[in-house]
């Protein structure tokens, strides 16, 4: 929770309750300083470190852990409400698994989670959660089937309803499909050039250590490399402006846009589309921000399309994304963050354990407050 560590479930031999309990050391080091040593293991945009923190639920801790500071026999976690540190001792993956399910509930009923989620909460104020911008998952999962359809049917309620607030979630939007991230902002603000550039640095790339048989990597088919790209005088391949969205944010306007106050809620996992929606609703000015930072660059990233690097003896297996995207945004926030809120919200561990939603409870507070 923010950079604090909390042990959800206790899979070990040792029977004390140490159960949503916070970690403050670690075989005598704090989590903040472990992250900075393990987060050098995975990938994120700029220098952003609440995405860093965040990717480290779960198993991600422990994986990571592993694979930074190799097998070690046992631990000695301090816990902050127990006086002195506890000694784990390290298990099999088998062992740890059937103590989970020796003592922890796991059989907790499924809930369906629609991936697109829209309430009028009362006479004011209305609710869009929109978890991803993936066509496939939309296409899978939600009764709406796309996202054009439930935007449509959603801000023509917000139209009826005479609504003033418009609260968009999207605190779980890791991105997905190009382009719904521009449909959604359409419905708030004017077009513009979205992306002051989209470029990938060649079209083909031959890696050769002189030992291993050569590597080749390519991005682009032939239709898109001629059609949807121009090459530039150093070899570079960037983004026409002149077919399909070419750099703009969108097509064309959609017929019930919302011209009332707008609260976004954002958190590390807000990536890729999500971050690109909220960077252009930040740039211009058109919404609160409530939350945590974005796991997206404000900026832009590096994305898209990717090629997967197999590592000819370890045959360890790394994506190298291959599109710069740079965006078109106001200078309003430090190069390599994220989109920063207004109002910073992190929950409590006992929020996180209840599920509570407190970035839209906040949003209600401060609208209620605003009235």
């Amino acid at each position: 929770m923010g950079e604090k560590l909390y042990c959800v479930k206790n899979a070990s031999n040792n029977s004390a309750k140490i159960e949503n309990l916070e970690i403050e050391k670690i075989n005598g080091e704090t989590p903040k300083e472990i992250v900075t040593k393990i987060g050098i293991l995975f990938a994120s945009d700029g220098y952003i470190k609440s995405v860093k923190y965040s990717d480290l639920g779960g198993f991600n801790f422990s994986k990571n852990y592993f694979y930074y500071y190799g097998i070690i026999e046992k631990y000695e976690v301090k816990f902050k409400e127990i006086t002195e540190p506890i000694t784990i001792n390290s298990l099999s993956i088998s062992q740890i698994n059937e103590n989970l399910k020796k003592n922890n509930n796991i059989d907790k009923e499924k809930t369906e989670n629609e991936p697109l989620q829209f309430k009028i909460i009362n006479a004011k104020t209305a609710y869009l959660d929109i978890q991803t911008f993936s066509n496939d998952i939309i296409k899978r999962e939600s009764k709406y089937k796309t996202l054009k359809k439930f935007l449509k049917q959603s801000f023509s309620e917000i139209k009826e309803h005479n609504i003033k607030n418009v609260i968009i979630d999207v605190s779980k939007n890791g991105g997905g499909t190009e382009g719904n991230e521009g449909l959604l902002y359409s419905y708030f603000g004017d077009n513009y050039q979205k992306y002051s550039k989209v470029r990938v640095k060649t079209q083909k790339a031959i890696l050769n250590n002189g030992i291993d048989k050569p590597i080749k990597l390519k991005v682009f088919g032939f239709l898109e490399r001629i059609f949807v790209n121009k090459k530039m005088k150093d070899g570079s391949l960037e983004r026409k402006n002149n077919l399909g969205l070419g750099l703009m944010a969108y097509k064309k306007a959609p017929k019930d846009t919302f011209k009332g106050n707008v609260y976004v809620l954002i958190s590390p996992i807000t990536y890729s589309g999500g971050s690109e929606f909220s960077n252009m609703m930040y740039s211009q000015g058109l919404a609160t921000f409530i939350g945590q930072e974005t796991g997206g660059g404000y900026y832009g990233n590096t994305s898209g399309y990717s090629q997967d690097l197999t590592l000819p003896n370890s045959k360890i297996t790394i994506e190298i994304p291959a599109l710069q995207f740079v965006m078109n945004v106001e200078p309003k926030l430090p190069f390599g963050s994220g989109v920063k809120p207004n109002y910073e919200v992190i929950p409590t561990i006992n929020q996180y354990i209840n599920n509570e939603n407190i970035y839209l409870e906040y949003a209600l507070k401060l609208i209620s407050e605003k009235q």
